[in-house]
Order: structure tokens, then sequence, then C-alpha cells
């Protein structure tokens, strides 16, 4: 039984815990909104040499002290059991009807670095965006299994190559290990500026493998040009030569190819996947266009790099719009200043821009919500200050330091009206906001209606807690 979270005259009801009304971080509103409170540090973890480098993501400051929503505030009965594991048999936990579109951000708890994100459209369709790290496969496999009652998917879209985005990809699909199959297609941006370490990660060297043999046939590079071998060898950096897969039209059906429609993933009941960018190139329908063809220099080989060539898409059903973008990067390589300023050619199947002067609905914090990410110039893109109400998720686990930063949060904060920041895990350090609410479970976006209206979910059934619907901000 779902339990709902309301505003009402006396407070937001989140737990059992008196109708006392909090003193800080609580708006007037229908929608819910959270007060603040402390995170718990694990003191007992030592991150090591693996954490990714970013200017704001170092242990110095370790503290305790950030404003999210504590665990005891939550009655045991009231809180999803973390180490539940969902008979593989059962049915989905919910009746797919035509009605609904699920958003999961997967639960990754414990110190593991990884992140993974399951999407059900409107008719079942099942899309798995990246495959989080190498001991995080069960709880994708079980999220997989809760969501489809089976074991498979129709599409996996791989954003970029590091490690805490593909490191699961060898035990979830390959047919040695747990198998799970792969219906329709497995989109990538193609073995394409790929930086010199990495063919020497052993999971990046597994996802190669299985990409060029067992399942090739399911590939679809959005980008071209000579690819690299898996193990590496000569040649690098194995530059592409065009990104015209980002104006394939629909992914699963080639009439269409020609038209220069930017390409997209079917959900069923007119909800889209439509791809906007890939490799440092974006998806003007005039022709794919290179940032590095205006002024701006990725390069190849190192990990912020190799992070601004994710791939991103919006997710678009009626007037709700969702926007990911693995871990592209916008303060020191401005692929996300460069996306903004040439939004306006990138174009929906019916000629309008995929995102207008509205801004998003909800939007999938890139590089897990670190500085390096969620420019200024990002911001004012998707969360323009019109006093509308907007979300964000940020993918996170254990192992993050300074996740979400400080300063993403504070440039946030005054563009989500009666919205949140919503972190799926407890990271071992964030920045300070009561706009920022860690639920220490899976958060999934429930989408209504036709898109009119969306829910911020917290928990699995039967231990959910929803807030109040938002309603797309194109109404």
């Amino acid at each position: 039984m779902k339990k709902n979270l309301f505003v009402s005259a006396c407070c937001i009801i989140i737990s059992a815990a008196s109708c006392s009304s909090p003193s800080d971080g609580i708006t007037d509103s229908d929608n819910l909104s959270v007060p603040d409170n402390d995170l718990i540090q694990n003191d007992d973890y030592v991150p090591d040499d693996s954490i990714e480098n970013d200017n704001e993501n170092t242990p110095d400051n370790i503290s305790g002290d950030n404003d999210t929503v504590p665990d005891e505030n939550i009655t045991d009965n009231e809180t999803a059991d973390e180490n539940t594991v969902p008979d593989e048999s059962e049915t989905p936990d919910e009746n797919i009807d035509g009605s609904l579109m699920y958003i999961e951000q997967i639960y990754f708890p414990g110190t593991g670095m990884g992140e993974a994100i399951l999407i059900i459209g409107p008719d079942g369709t099942s899309v798995l965006i990246d495959t989080a790290n190498d001991g995080m496969s069960k709880q994708t496999e079980d999220a997989i299994s809760r969501r489809t009652g089976n074991k498979g998917l129709d599409w996996v879209i791989i954003t970029h190559y590091h490690n805490d985005h593909i490191g699961g990809f060898d035990n979830l699909f390959s047919s040695s290990e747990s198998g799970i199959a792969i219906n329709k297609g497995l989109v990538v941006r193609g073995m394409l500026d790929i930086g010199s370490d990495m063919p020497g990660v052993e999971d990046f060297n597994e996802f190669c493998t299985l990409m060029a043999g067992e399942l090739s046939s399911k590939v679809i590079d959005l980008c071209e040009g000579g690819e690299m071998p898996c193990g590496g060898g000569s040649g690098g950096p194995w530059g592409a030569s065009g990104c015209n897969g980002l104006l394939k039209g629909d992914l699963s059906d080639t009439s269409d190819d020609a038209q220069n429609i930017t390409s997209f993933i079917p959900l069923g009941g007119g909800a889209r996947i439509y791809f906007t960018h890939a490799n440092g190139w974006i998806a003007r329908n005039d022709g794919p266009v290179k940032a590095e063809n205006n002024g701006i220099n990725i390069g190849w080989g190192n990990t912020d790099e190799e992070n601004a060539r994710s791939l991103g898409a919006v997710l678009k059903w009626g007037k709700f719009n969702y926007v990911f973008a693995g871990d592209t990067q916008g303060r020191d390589i401005k692929i996300e200043k460069f996306i903004a300023d040439n939004s306006a050619y990138i174009l929906a199947q019916n000629g309008e821009p995929l995102i207008k002067a509205t801004g998003a609905d909800v939007v999938h914090l890139s590089h897990h919500g670190l500085a390096s990410s969620t420019s200024q110039e990002w911001v004012n893109f998707l969360f323009p200050d019109d006093g509308k109400s907007r979300n964000a998720v940020v993918g996170t686990s254990g192992i993050y330091v300074t996740s979400p930063a400080q300063s993403v949060l504070d440039s946030l904060a005054p563009r989500l009206g009666t919205g949140m920041v919503w972190a799926n895990a407890k990271a071992l350090t964030s920045g300070n906001s009561y706009k920022l609410f860690v639920a220490n479970t899976a958060v999934t976006i429930h989408v209504e209606n036709g898109g009119s209206q969306y829910r911020v979910v917290t928990g699995i059934a039967p231990n959910e807690f929803s807030s109040a619907p938002f309603m797309s901000t194109s109404e």
C-alpha cells in the first residue's frame, strides 16, 4: 500500500512524527518540501585513489552537517529494507496501463561508486541508462525484475565509458553471467575519442569485447569513424569523423534515417527519448555540429575529457521533459553552454525545440552533482527564473565526495520553486541546502496523465512516499 505525503494546514506528513511545523525548510505549497537536518557520516570508510578527481571532490572537510532528512524521521515499518531481494518471478510492482511512466534512480547502498537509471515507458518499453559498477549488478538486476516482471530490457544506453557507468555491464548482459536480454538496441557514442587509460581497464575491456562480439548486432553508434579495437593498440585517439547517428529519427525503424530527424527511442503513448548530443557533437537538425569546431577544446585521454564526451538526451511525454546527460561537463569544458546556445536547432519530431524557454521539469544532474557540471549557463537554460517548480535528481552513493557540490546547490535553490534536489543515496559528503533531500532509497519520477503532471516517489512498494503532484512547467 502506498503512503502519500500531503501538505495540510498543519504540516507535511513524512513520518509518524508529530504535526508541529518545523522552523526551517518548509514552504507553503501543494508540493513536497523538506526541512533541513544532518547527514550521517560514515566514519569507518576511507576513500581510495579511485575516486574521480574534481576541484571540490576532496575529503579535506568531511562533516556530518548536511541539510537532509535523517533516517530516524522515518519509522522502521516505513523504511524500505535495503537487503530485501524481490522474487525474480514476480509480476511488475505497478500495472502498465499507458497512464504512467517511471524514471527510477536505482539505489546502491554502501560505498561503491556507480549509478544507473531505469525507465519504463507508458507501453512498458524498458530502458536502462548506464550499468553502475561491477559490485552493483545485483541491485540493478533486481530493479529490472521488479519493474518489468522478467529479465529482459528493450534498450540500454551507455552515456560514457568510465567504470562507475559501465562496470556492471558484463555481469548483466554476458550470456555466461546474468544473461539479461537486450531486445531492441544498445545505444553508445561509438568506440571513439577514448582515453589511453581505457584499454588497460578490465571492466572496459569486458564491455568492449561484448560490444564487438555477442552483442554486436544490437549496437547503435551515434558517431562514426575509425573505432578503437578492444584492448587498444596504435592509432589513437580514434577520432569521430561525424555523428550522423544523432539524426536518424526512430532508432527502431530505418525508414526515416534520411529525414534529419533527431534520433529517438519510442516509449509508447507518444513518449520518446531524444538524443541531443554525443562525443562533443550536438544534434542540430541542419546537421550535427562539433564543439571543437566552435572554439571548445575537449581533447582526450583524461577523466574530464571522457566525461565531456558523454551522450545526453531529453525524455519527452506530452509537455513533460526530463533531461539526462551522463557526466557532461560545463565548468572547464563548456559543453553545457554549447548545447544551450544551440538549443533552438535541436528539434523534436514535430519540428519544435526539444527544450523551450520554459526549461525542464526534472533534470538528472550531470557528473553526480559535482561542480564540474551544472554550470550557471546550464542552470539558466533548464531552470529559468520564472517562479515555477522544478526538480533535480542526483545519482550518488557512499563513495562520492561533495556530491552534490555546494556551488551546484546554491545555484539551483532559487530556481526550484517548491521542488527539491533529490539524492537517492547518502554521499560521503555533500553541500548544505534546505533544498537537498537524501532519500537513502530509490527515487522515482512517476509521470502521469500523458505528461501533464508528475510526482516524486521515494522508496519501493509497499514502503513508498510520494510528493503531491507537480504540474509540467509547459502547462
